[in-house]
């Protein structure tokens, strides 16, 4: 077995998709229109043939330094290998060989969580590579998953707020409420480059899937939203955002409590796309569910003088991006 890697222009995107569409392990993120929005660019390795897809890797990359760089795309929380059979330690191990011969440089690349089995036993024979295992947190919407006592309570406490909660048109209002009360505690700030993503994004599912944007508003004025991004029966807890008010009234509670009521009873797979923060993971196990581990990997031993010029590169990203908030808040 050989994957044939192709670059964008290449790969034809209704033969990629319909094979995203039948794969065992389907998820939007595969899809070319999800990855032409939310990459800079990106190749994949295919099998059998440049003309014949069975077996496909998207893999999302920039140039930096001269080099290609295999990233993991904000707002794609893992991507691997697709197909319509099931994936085997073998099969990962040769995709991961040729994906590992390609890029000397992998900032990161996460995999689908059903892919795990045939991943990890994979990743012993490369000593170049670093992997973790994240986890990210699912709700059925089939099975009677309870909230907790602590969320049951907060629930009453945020329907006594008296919320009006409405279908938001645009994402300018959620945007605001996270630059101005969330932003300022990521590590490195947030480039005004992924609010422009997130809002093509929301233009992409409302063409090709289904994108929920709900605002919480009292007398007027919206002090929380949520955005959530749904194709077929898998639905992504994409974004969101509050302010004092917001979290104090439990708005985000009251508003996924609304879509899950919707919902209760069907196929919808409800994905919190939990970020590796404890007390974030508590919030959204407090609503039900189970953790769902998945496998990030990374290859960054880069020799001097590339090292250096990486360090310098991240210091100058950080200070721009606190510079283009500034701007983007005014």
């Amino acid at each position: 077995m050989e994957p044939v890697l192709l670059n964008r222009s290449e790969i034809d995107s209704g033969r990629w998709d319909l094979l995203i569409a039948d794969s065992v392990n389907s998820v939007f993120y595969g899809f070319s229109w999800f990855l032409d929005t939310v990459c800079e660019s990106w190749q994949a390795l295919v099998w059998p043939s440049a003309e014949n897809y069975k077996l496909v890797m998207p893999l999302p990359i920039k140039k930096r330094l001269g080099l290609q760089v295999l990233y993991q795309p904000h707002f794609c929380q893992f991507l691997g290998i697709f197909s319509e059979s099931e994936i085997t330690v073998e099969i990962a191990g040769v995709f991961l060989e040729s994906c590992i011969s390609h890029f000397s440089y992998i900032s990161s690349y996460s995999f689908h969580p059903d892919l795990s089995d045939a991943v990890e036993p994979s990743l012993k024979r490369f000593s170049a590579i670093s992997f973790v295992k994240q986890q990210t947190f699912r709700k059925s919407l089939a099975l009677n998953q309870f909230y907790n006592a602590d969320r049951k309570r907060n629930l009453r406490r945020g329907i006594e707020s008296n919320w009006v909660i409405e279908e938001g048109i645009n994402t300018a209002e959620l945007i605001s409420l996270f630059s101005i009360h969330h932003s300022g505690n990521i590590k490195g700030g947030v480039s005004v480059q992924s609010y422009r993503i997130l809002e093509k994004l929301v233009a992409a599912f409302r063409l090709h899937g289904n994108a929920t944007l709900r605002y919480a508003s009292v007398s007027g004025k919206i002090h929380a939203g949520i955005l959530i991004f749904r194709y077929g029966d898998y639905a992504v807890y994409i974004f969101n955002a509050a302010d004092e008010k917001g979290r104090k009234g439990n708005a985000c509670t009251v508003m996924l409590n609304n879509y899950f009521m919707e919902h209760e009873g069907t196929d919808l797979l409800f994905d919190f796309e939990s970020a590796q923060e404890p007390h974030i993971h508590a919030f959204y196990q407090s609503f039900g569910g189970a953790d769902t581990p998945f496998v990030s990997i990374s290859k960054t031993h880069l020799c001097f003088p590339l090292n250096y010029f990486q360090s310098l590169r991240r210091y100058l990203i950080r200070t721009r991006r606190a510079l283009l908030l500034i701007l983007y808040r005014t």
